[in-house]
């Protein structure tokens, strides 16, 4: 240890301290340090003052020292690919490569910063609105996060399961373009072909089911709700645009009226089976309401009442005189039952479509199609499913739906933050842990608006 003092009110001895670490901060002086120090200070002087560590010979042929190396090397290469991975302009940059492989179908491929084995295969659409049907953060970026989500919307729709947007994912989410839509489909598309896509029999026949799926298919995916299968609703299908365009076929018309209670060519039964709902040409309490809710959704006269503007909308002939609600209490009874079976059947299918799939928040907001949903997304997807809500709503919005108080099927808990429901006295609800939406355990309604669809 050395035993000199220093006088620590010379000036002189501060300009050498100084100097010393103005040299040492200098771009590339640590790597030079030990370079040169042995020309300004003897080593063994370094040494002691602790400049340079001890000399200790080393064995080379000793294995701890190699592994000891090889850890060091490792630990110093995934810092360096860490602090890669965070800087920003790495990011923004994987980001545009993303970009233009989303736009070049054919430069697909591209290795992004997050990961150096990750690759993107978008095709014909923007990574950032894959990312919006997703219902995930539209960064558009491609990273784990958005590979995860569509992994899982693949296994939830029954695709194949490889995370790659081809044209069968996009004609899921409603992304196809035409690019993808040719490539995915020969020639025009077809009724046939329309129905596999909708998910519904594929007979061939445009009638009043595939008619009531294709508007459906429309309202969710923001187009115009016309039943009608032309070129924009094909290509959000997937699809080629068919020669000219698809609608429903009214041959039978002629021949509907006679089990129905009302003449002319639109008839009671053909509005029903537009509707969805079972066609016994009784004009009833149900059918009123489903035509009710039909028209509250697709910007109609909220009345009731089929007349030509609602037939239109349904996708039938117009009436000889508008329809409306017999109010015969001994025919309504068992339409009511019937029907109203037929719906709570069709949400609980719905609700075990998705009991299972991951919480997102903001997920089934942008499409009722998403990897994963919210509170608020996930009563909208059921109530979508038995026909009751044409396009979703958030928590604060199905504190004004439907009819106040409970249902006796179905009923709506909703505030500002947070919604849920009870269907025959199961709650289907977000909250409360992890697993399943279907919970086995009540929950109070306290601070809720409590709500439930008209008829149900």
């Amino acid at each position: 240890m050395p035993t000199d003092f220093r006088d620590l009110s010379n000036p002189e001895l501060w300009r050498d301290s100084l100097k010393r670490s103005r040299h040492r901060r200098r771009p590339g002086a640590r790597a030079r340090a030990h370079a040169k120090v042995e020309r300004s200070v003897r080593i063994p002087e370094a040494q002691a003052m602790g400049l340079l560590p001890a000399f200790e010979p080393r064995d080379l042929t000793s294995l701890e020292l190699w592994e000891k190396s090889l850890l060091r090397s490792q630990h110093r290469r995934r810092a360096l690919e860490q602090a890669r991975a965070n800087r920003k302009p790495v990011r923004r940059a994987g980001g545009m490569a993303i970009a233009a492989a989303a736009v070049f179908p054919a430069a697909t491929g591209v290795a992004t910063a997050d990961s150096s084995t990750a690759t993107v295969h978008v095709q014909g659409a923007s990574v950032t609105s894959v990312q919006r049907a997703l219902g995930i953060a539209a960064d558009g970026i491609w990273g784990p996060e958005t590979r995860a989500a569509v992994r899982s919307y693949q296994r939830a729709h029954g695709l194949t399961v490889d995370g790659i947007v081809g044209p069968q994912t996009l004609g899921s989410l409603g992304l196809a373009t035409a690019t993808t839509a040719t490539a995915s489909s020969t020639g025009s598309a077809t009724v046939s072909a329309v129905q596999s896509k909708l998910g519904i029999s594929a007979d061939g026949v445009f009638g009043p089911q595939t008619a009531h799926a294709v508007r459906s298919f429309q309202a969710a995916h923001g187009l115009t709700v016309d039943g009608i299968v032309g070129p924009a609703t094909a290509q959000a299908l997937g699809l080629s645009a068919p020669a000219s365009p698809l609608r429903e076929a009214h041959a039978h018309h002629a021949h509907a009226s006679s089990g129905s209670s009302d003449s002319g060519s639109g008839s009671v039964s053909d509005v029903q089976k537009a509707l969805g709902i079972p066609a016994d040409g009784v004009f009833g309490p149900q059918t009123a309401d489903a035509v009710k809710h039909f028209q509250a959704a697709h910007g109609l006269t909220t009345d009731g009442v089929v007349g030509p503007a609602t037939a239109e909308a349904l996708g039938i002939a117009a009436p000889s005189t508008p329809l409306h609600e017999r109010h015969s209490s001994s025919s309504g009874s068992g339409s009511d039952s019937s029907g109203t079976s037929s719906v709570i059947a069709r949400m609980i299918a719905g609700a075990d479509h998705i009991a299972n799939l991951p919480y997102v928040w903001g997920g089934g907001h942008g499409s009722f199609v998403a990897s994963g949903y919210d509170c608020s997304g996930s009563v909208s997807y059921v109530l979508h499913a038995g026909g009751l809500l044409s396009a979703p709503e958030d928590s604060t919005a199905l504190e004004s739906y439907g009819a106040p108080g409970p249902g006796s099927h179905v009923t709506i808990y909703a505030n500002s933050g947070h919604a849920w429901m009870t269907i025959d006295g199961r709650r289907f609800d977000t909250g409360g842990g992890g697993g399943s939406r279907w919970k086995s355990t009540p929950r109070s309604g306290a601070g809720f608006v409590v709500r439930h669809p008209v008829g149900y």
